[in-house]
């Protein structure tokens, strides 16, 4: 519980700021799967606290870890993937003017 905050300030704030620094553009997928793991991280850390405090464990708690840094992953690849069609069009884009 006392890291709740931890991880929409870490995956959430600080790639924001860098993405917007770098002025970067990262598509839609990419970003609101990005968004949904560090919502499953976070959610999975408010849930564990709450038993902890109570005092019991559940079995229903350790799904939200892997899934949540599965969304992660795939919110990466996503952003990756994206980037890099982004720049073979632009690529193709800026070769088909030169050609004219």
């Amino acid at each position: 519980m006392m890291g709740l905050s931890l991880w929409p300030l870490l995956l959430g704030v600080v790639p924001a700021l860098a993405c917007g620094a770098l002025r970067a553009h990262v598509c839609r997928v990419a970003r609101d799967l990005w968004s949904c793991g560090v919502a499953t991280l976070t959610v999975g850390s408010c849930l564990r606290g709450v038993l902890e405090i109570y005092g019991t464990t559940s079995m229903l708690v350790e799904p939200y870890m892997p899934v949540g840094l599965a969304l992660l992953a795939l919110g990466l690849a996503a952003g990756v993937l994206g980037s890099l069609r982004e720049d073979r069009d632009r690529r193709k884009s800026i070769a088909a003017s030169h050609r004219l």
